[in-house]
């Protein structure tokens, strides 16, 4: 019986990822008619709407190493699987091709969408412990108080970069992507290479370096 229960709440998640996101009174109609029906059930679709409305969405400084990894997941990207974390190897990744989140976790290998629930997903994810395994310079401490800010636009917004001096070279990153990396390690440390790598031991991220 628990394995019917899982498999079902796997289907019902799979199949939220798959239809538009709900809306407020979309997802008080449904429950306002479960409400009025009495005992009826809802269907699987009914369910799988109320999940994708209710699913939590991204914040700027997540409580919780999950909701780090959630972060850095893409945003209706076309290439489909890049939608959802990944679990390989008791490594539980995410990345929006831009920026790679990854920590070690217990897991089972497959996909997971923004609040960890096992999600079906057809495709084959990036191999990320190629990019976190890169040849980077010596690691320092990251001190983003001593770390130039300047002013940039990214998609016609205002979007700040950090600006880091590496050799004879300068290399710009999002803040975003920065600030989101960091957010709950202490005392990080950064090595730059084709991508930069920062961490705390046990949470990894890679950042890309963007053109001004």
């Amino acid at each position: 019986m628990t394995n019917d229960i899982k498999y079902k709440g796997n289907k019902i998640v799979t199949m939220a990822h798959s239809i538009q996101k709900t809306k407020k009174s979309e997802a008080f109609a449904i429950i306002n008619r479960a409400v009025l029906s009495g005992a009826e059930p809802l269907t699987e679709y009914a369910l799988a709407n109320l999940y994708s409305f209710f699913l939590p969405a991204k914040t700027k400084k997540p409580k919780t190493s999950q909701a780090w990894i959630a972060n850095a997941i893409a945003d209706c990207d076309v290439r489909h699987y890049l939608n959802f974390a990944h679990v390989k190897d008791k490594e539980l990744a995410a990345t929006d091709g831009h920026r790679l989140h990854a920590m070690p976790t217990d897991l089972p290998d497959g996909y997971y969408d923004s609040a960890m629930n096992p999600v079906d997903v057809d495709g084959k994810y990036p191999d990320t412990e190629r990019v976190l395994v890169q040849d980077r310079s010596k690691p320092i401490l990251l001190d983003l108080s001593k770390t130039e800010i300047v002013h940039n636009a990214y998609k016609g917004k205002p979007d700040d970069v950090y600006l880091f001096n590496v050799g004879d070279k300068q290399l710009a990153f999002r803040t975003k992507h920065i600030n989101e990396a960091v957010v709950l390690m202490e005392n990080p440390m950064i090595s730059f290479g084709t991508s930069t790598f920062i961490t705390d031991g046990t949470h990894k991220a890679v950042v890309m370096p963007i053109r001004l």
